[in-house]
């Protein structure tokens, strides 16, 4: 089915392409790399990227600028603009009523500074293009999440992180960017300018990122490991855990009350024949075929069982789960047992990628994270948790304004504090049909823990007032005037971001905070 898009309410009558010439590259230097791709028309109707967009929204014109001058020229052509990357998240960020820029076209690794470890890219530059240009020059990103389909700027952007007691997130690489402001002008934000530590992450409100400039280090090897370890001892010996690695990721399989303890360090280049490792020449995929399958009938199985209240059925759903995860449990640590390879091929771990789902990311301190588990195995006990597991780890606590791991010492920090404090993050995930209510039930459930929302994962359902509480009255009103003077007509600003629905940084978020300001 075809999806139709009405004309955005514009200033000059057109989306703004094509009115201005393409920069030419600077005399001497070398062309930028660029991820495969195609222009295409202002208008795409007809792409699966336009549909998935268009189902988002009653309204709005999709377009795709390819320079740094036709973003420029569409922010001043009209009067609302909205930026959508890899459509990696589940909430409707780039929903709006005019344009909807894409940054799909505008997808190079800009320069790379081997001497300084900096590497500059464009806004639709996605983790996996710019990971393999920087391996052709021995370099590597520090950290990132487990996929790399993101964009860069749209991972930035959204609080996106890895999983380590070490790292903060991953806006602490920033060290600068390229912003087109609301008035259609450029500005370039260098460290040390403090809007720097606004912008990540601010999900599009203060203006669009055009380039980002990153940290990067030289090229690195991991050994990673994975066990089984029962819920009670994971909450027991929690501290140790997660800080006994580098890179370190969780998961609860709440059937048979239990994690997988995935970790991994750093080792000089692996020898082909590793002791008792695996040596990867590729991406290790968190779960095989077999996992997948099993977990797929498993999932068939469950749903139905769960709409049937009867004790019976929900007898024969516990024994059915507890058995078919402890045996998937069970194989995904032999396999993943011990591995070698590549930061990138043992970092970038794919998960669920045949399960289409929902998901819904809360962290809490540290502290607060074996009452968390608690809870959640408790609703699984009381059949309320429609999936099979759900995906934790840690991120290193840091100071950035709208950070959602910021420990609120202040607005001016510069965010690379050396703190030892952590964030202990979950993310629930659910099948489209069922995710909303789960979601909203477990909200509820761990209310009492004060936990904050992943910027782009499911908040659907979050209470505006307690994520509100969950920052210092000091940052809302930093970010109204900086957002008042960056933004004075709202044009970045997205109707369905509202409390109570998709809370984030929006207007009605402010109008609610009135006796702030």
């Amino acid at each position: 089915m075809g999806c139709s898009a009405s004309a955005p309410e514009n200033v000059s009558g057109h989306t703004g392409l094509n009115m201005a010439a393409k920069p030419q590259p600077e005399p001497g230097s070398a062309a930028m790399a660029k991820a495969p791709s195609e222009r295409t028309s202002e208008v795409v109707p007809e792409t699966p990227l336009t549909q998935k967009v268009m189902t988002r929204t009653s309204s709005g014109t999709l377009v795709l600028p390819e320079t740094e001058l036709e973003v420029q020229a569409i922010v001043t052509a009209n009067r609302a603009v909205r930026i959508v990357g890899a459509l990696h998240s589940s909430s409707p960020l780039s929903v709006s009523s005019g344009v909807i820029l894409s940054t799909k076209l505008l997808n190079g690794v800009v320069s790379i500074d081997k001497e300084r470890q900096l590497v500059t890219c464009e806004a639709g530059c996605t983790v996996g293009f710019l990971v393999a240009t920087l391996l052709k020059e021995g370099l590597a990103l520090s950290q990132w999440g487990t996929t790399d389909r993101q964009t860069i700027v749209g991972a930035l952007m959204t609080g996106s992180h890895g999983g380590s007691a070490m790292h903060h997130c991953t806006s602490s690489m920033v060290r600068g960017c390229r912003i087109v402001l609301a008035d259609g002008s450029l500005r370039e934000v260098a460290e040390g300018d403090p809007l720097l530590n606004w912008m990540f992450p601010s999900i599009g409100m203060l203006g669009i990122v055009t380039q980002v400039t990153l940290a990067v280090e030289a090229r690195f090897w991991l050994h990673a490991r994975c066990r089984v370890v029962s819920a009670a001892d994971f909450m027991t010996d929690l501290d140790e855990i997660v800080r006994s690695s580098e890179y370190t990721r969780f998961v609860l399989y709440p059937a048979s009350e239990e994690f997988t303890v995935w970790t991994a360090d750093r080792i000089a280049e692996p020898e082909p024949s590793q002791a008792g490792a695996t040596v990867l020449s590729d991406y290790m995929p968190y779960e095989s075929l077999e996992d997948e399958t099993a977990i797929a009938l498993l999932m068939h199985k469950k749903l139905k069982l769960m709409r049937d209240s009867s004790s019976s059925s929900s007898a024969k759903l516990r024994q059915l789960e507890r058995k078919l995860m402890e045996e998937s449990i069970q194989r995904i640590a032999n396999r993943l047992s011990s591995y070698v390879g590549s930061y990138h091929h043992v970092l970038l771990m794919s998960r669920n990628k045949e399960r289409p789902h929902a998901d819904m990311e809360l962290m809490v301190r540290l502290e607060h994270a074996p009452g968390v588990i608690g809870e959640v195995l408790k609703a699984a006990a009381e059949h309320d948790v429609p999936y099979y597991n759900v995906e934790c780890c840690v991120v290193r606590a840091d100071n950035y304004p709208l950070s959602q791991f910021n420990i609120n010492e202040g607005v001016d920090s510069s965010g690379q504090a050396a703190m030892d404090d952590c964030f202990f993050c979950m993310d629930f995930q659910a099948f489209n049909n069922d995710a909303y209510e789960y979601f909203k039930r477990m909200e509820e459930r761990l209310r009492k823990f004060d936990y904050r929302v992943h910027w782009a994962k499911g908040v659907a359902v979050t209470d505006g007032a307690h994520i509100r509480a969950q920052f210092p009255v000091e940052t809302w009103q930093a970010l109204r005037k900086l957002w008042e003077e960056l933004d004075p007509s709202k044009k970045f600003d997205n109707p369905h971001l509202m409390p109570g629905r998709y809370c984030i940084h929006s207007a009605s978020l402010f109008s609610e905070l009135g006796v702030y300001w």
